[in-house]
């Protein structure tokens, strides 16, 4: 929550909060800190001192680096300056932290002086550039680091306001509904709309290869994370628990350096849930057709106990996509204890369309063989439909 009013309050004045920051000015910073100038010793006189420094292969680039630095502490301070007032009151610690950094150091001349480093004398220069590089350069990186993670909720905001995303409101109830939801990787993404039904915890999602279900759930997994870091969310509204965990199996891979097949790595990630689950933490999981590396009977049973287990943690919410026969035929109980919903497919002359759309109930299309033989592998193998 206390991330949501961040973003929430710099999004209100968000042209304030861009500082302006670009990697070619820190490049040259950083490059000016790393620099092999000779530092002259302070003790000489002022006249062999500015004797050296007229004379030194250093001059120019010790005058370039100051300059930068100066250039850009003193945009960025007045930048800080101008937002102060509308900062959240999380983040003003954070805006005083880089004003201690900077005002406590030489480096409180730079940005007050800006461009008028060219008029320092050659003296000057020579023990400004040894306090910046000697004494300010720890707390520049510190300051630098503060920046960077202003830049980063700056960078979040302008992409709520660009792509238009809202914040999800936390129910104290188990509320748990999504409208008009769509995955910001995909060009016109079909939008869909879910919520979990009263006394129901687990959304079993049915639909046939292509349909759009690993999409789905790919969606639903990207909205409860950004929800769960304060992020807005892509979807008109949602409304969700807050959970202790959100557990997400899509796409497990195997290890070869492990030793682990795709089956045992699907079983180290349900047990990780199962954990979270005995040790009384609200979960929130994600699978997508799990149990794939073993036989169909035994991955619907092995489904059956995770489903039923779940059901036993009313407080916590499950999506899994799965072939609802075999399941049905591994527990028939779960019946009436699941809500199913499907991606629908329509068959239109033979030949499948996807819409995309999330709608409740079971589907019982099959197209895997369809899909075989218009690639046409069966004639490939020279082998007769069945």
């Amino acid at each position: 929550m206390q991330s949501q009013e961040i973003l929430q309050q710099i999004l209100a004045h968000l042209d304030l909060w861009d500082l302006g920051i670009n990697n070619a000015d820190i490049y040259y910073i950083e490059h000016y800190f790393k620099s092999e100038i000779v530092i002259l010793d302070k003790n000489k006189s002022i006249a062999r001192l500015k004797l050296l420094v007229n004379k030194s292969p250093y001059k120019h680039q010790m005058m370039t680096g100051v300059k930068q630095l100066a250039v850009f502490l003193s945009s960025v301070m007045q930048k800080l300056e101008q937002a102060f007032p509308y900062c959240p009151d999380n983040l003003k610690p954070t805006i005083k932290e880089i004003h201690s950094l900077v005002n406590e150091s030489e480096a409180r001349k730079l940005a007050e002086w800006g461009i008028a480093v060219n008029e320092l004398s050659d003296y000057e220069l020579l023990q400004l550039d040894h306090e910046i590089r000697f004494s300010f350069k720890e707390s520049f990186y510190k300051a630098l680091g503060i920046l960077y993670k202003i830049e980063a909720l700056f960078s979040l905001a302008k992409a709520i306001k660009v792509h238009k995303l809202v914040f999800p409101q936390f129910s104290t109830n188990n509320e748990f509904e999504v409208k008009d939801c769509w995955n910001p990787a995909l060009e016109n993404c079909t939008r869909n709309s879910f919520y979990f039904e009263n006394n129901k915890n687990i959304i079993l999602l049915t639909g046939p290869n292509m349909s759009g279900k690993s999409t789905f759930l790919r969606t639903v997994g990207l909205i409860a994370c950004l929800a769960h870091t304060g992020m807005a969310i892509p979807a008109v509204s949602a409304t969700l628990p807050f959970f202790d965990s959100v557990e997400i199996c899509i796409s497990i891979q195997d290890s070869l350096t492990e030793g682990y097949s795709h089956f045992y790595a699907e079983l180290k990630k349900v047990k990780t849930m199962a954990e979270q689950l005995k040790n009384g933490h609200h979960c929130f999981m994600i699978f997508d057709e799990l149990f794939k590396g073993t036989n169909l009977s035994d991955a619907a049973r092995c489904t059956a106990v995770l489903a039923n287990g779940i059901l036993q943690h009313p407080d916590s919410y499950c999506i899994f996509s799965s072939h609802h026969t075999g399941l049905m035929a591994a527990d028939p109980a779960l019946q009436n204890q699941l809500q199913f919903s499907h991606v629908e497919t329509l068959i239109e002359d033979g030949v499948p369309r996807f819409t995309y759309i999330f709608k409740p109930g079971i589907s019982n299309i099959f197209l895997g063989y369809y899909f075989l033989q218009k690639e046409g592998i069966d004639k490939l193998m020279n082998v007769s439909g069945h």
